[in-house]
């Protein structure tokens, strides 16, 4: 595990557009480019799919994007390898944000990346569900946007807003500052106890 800085920013590409690329805005900015995207799947799949069904759909979405983000984070984010390149790409993609955690620019997914994986899930979730995806997806997506913005306010604000977030901040601290092999989780800590992950 790197260890982490108080302060800080890596600067990642020379070129200062592609280093302003990788790096997130504000948690307001994600939510205005994916909710029009989840307002018109919901509106369109009223007009196809059972209100029961499209509950059903949202909710399996919200609880597929939880387990997404664990084996994301677990497998990618935290990929070990002797490779120098491999190295730098994790690093690129986490491990400064492990370096450097109290960076608010570093904080949530660059949109531009995001939009990029959510193109290739979107993908394969037609291929898997065809018009059902209407549904689910806006449940997967708006998993992401809790997550994402979990994500900012726990290293932003040290103190959670409701008491009951207290446990989650607290291992996602210990994720950065005692052991990066545990507590994957970050908006929830679900697949952290199926996998025994927690600490």
């Amino acid at each position: 595990m790197e260890n982490p800085q108080p302060a800080g920013s890596a600067r990642l590409f020379q070129n200062k557009y592609l280093d302003r690329l990788s790096r997130s805005p504000r948690p307001i900015v994600i939510w205005l480019i994916y909710m029009p995207f989840i307002i018109f799947l919901l509106a369109y799949a009223f007009q196809t799919i059972a209100p029961i069904t499209i509950t059903t759909l949202f909710g399996g979405g919200v609880f597929a994007w939880t387990l997404f983000e664990y084996l994301f984070h677990r497998f990618v984010f935290h990929f070990k390898s002797n490779f120098t390149c491999v190295k730098q790409f994790i690093y690129t993609i986490h491990g400064c944000h492990h370096h450097y955690p109290k960076d608010a620019t570093r904080l949530m997914f660059p949109p531009a990346g995001s939009l990029l994986i959510s193109s290739v899930l979107m993908s394969i979730f037609y291929l898997l569900l065809h018009m059902n995806i209407l549904a689910f997806a806006p449940g997967f997506m708006f998993g992401y946007l809790i997550y994402d913005s979990m994500h900012y306010a726990m290293h932003m604000y040290p103190t959670p807003p409701f008491q009951f977030l207290k446990p989650l901040w607290k291992r996602h601290y210990m994720h950065h500052y005692v052991n990066d092999d545990v507590n994957f989780g970050i908006s929830s800590s679900f697949w952290d106890y199926v996998f025994r992950t927690k600490k």
